[in-house]
């Protein structure tokens, strides 16, 4: 699926307008980037590029959350799951929608010169295969390990990640841009846990199933937020997250590495251990592991 960031108007097709303009009162809420206001002569081709790059990686990524939170949101509604549930999920579905619109939209003003189209597809891993059963027990398990994935973990980490990139962003619109997404994702993140911790305390062979598959989950985040960074090279470092020269909203692979273990020791393993889930103990049994 290709996707530009933009919703064409079809000339003479008044639905398609309509269309067109409930999705932009629904997404484009708050002050909207004015992306035509970027100055592209303030800075490198190359500089431009590479981060267009990465802002087009992120629209792709925001648009697999679209999905996966849509399958997560369609399974548990077949079990009637209590309706705020769903309430959340529509929020943070139109949040994410709106995020891989912004990305994209962002991608395209920074590098103008040689747009290539996104493809979107559901990311191969860590995300879990989808329940093989209807049972509750099943889609509960099934559900529990989605949004372990793409919410406790995925979404929490994202909190620092923007807060950072907002400091060592120095142009008005990107900044504009990660302020928007950052807002969002706290509520993203504690949401998932709040899911998960119900489903723990009402489906027994959740807590189980999530333990045997944390460690997997835990070192696939650390291989993509670190590059594979080991703790060992960043523990005892002083690693500075400033504003550093032209920055159009990227972090070097130390400064996630940095990100991510710190996270996890402040955050993640303590959130872990209220839902009865040991991270230290699942990171020790997976230390020679590598994702496919």
């Amino acid at each position: 699926m290709r996707f530009d960031g933009a919703v064409p108007p079809v000339a003479g097709d008044e639905g398609v307008r309509a269309l067109s303009a409930v999705h932009a009162r629904r997404i484009h809420r708050d002050p909207w980037p004015d992306f035509a206001a970027f100055d592209k002569e303030a800075y490198a081709e190359p500089l431009r590029r590479q981060a267009a790059d990465l802002w087009r990686r992120r629209s792709q990524m925001e648009y697999a959350s679209v999905a996966q939170f849509t399958r997560i949101s369609a399974e548990l509604a077949d079990h009637l799951v209590p309706l705020p549930w769903h309430g959340v999920f529509a929020r943070i579905i139109t949040d994410e929608v709106r995020h891989a619109e912004i990305c994209a939209q962002l991608a395209r003003a920074l590098h103008p010169e040689a747009v290539a189209d996104a493809t979107y597809a559901l990311p191969p891993w860590p995300w879990p295969k989808r329940p093989t059963g209807e049972s509750w027990e099943e889609v509960a398990v099934w559900a529990a390990h989605a949004l372990l994935v793409s919410s406790c973990l995925g979404e929490a980490l994202s909190v620092p990640s923007y807060e950072a990139l907002v400091v060592v962003s120095t142009d008005r619109i990107v900044t504009e841009t990660l302020q928007q997404i950052r807002k969002d994702e706290p509520l993203h993140a504690t949401f998932g846990w709040e899911i998960v911790q119900a489903l723990v305390r009402d489906v027994p062979a959740v807590r189980p199933s999530l333990q045997a598959s944390l460690g997997n989950y835990l070192r696939g985040f650390e291989a993509s937020m670190g590059d594979g960074i080991p703790l060992s090279e960043i523990a005892g470092r002083s690693i500075e997250v400033a504003a550093a020269g032209p920055n159009l909203g990227t972090l070097t692979s130390e400064q996630t590495a940095f990100l991510y273990y710190a996270t996890l020791e402040s955050e993640l393993l303590p959130r872990l251990h209220e839902l009865g889930l040991n991270g230290t103990q699942a990171l020790l049994a997976t230390a020679h592991f590598a994702p496919q």
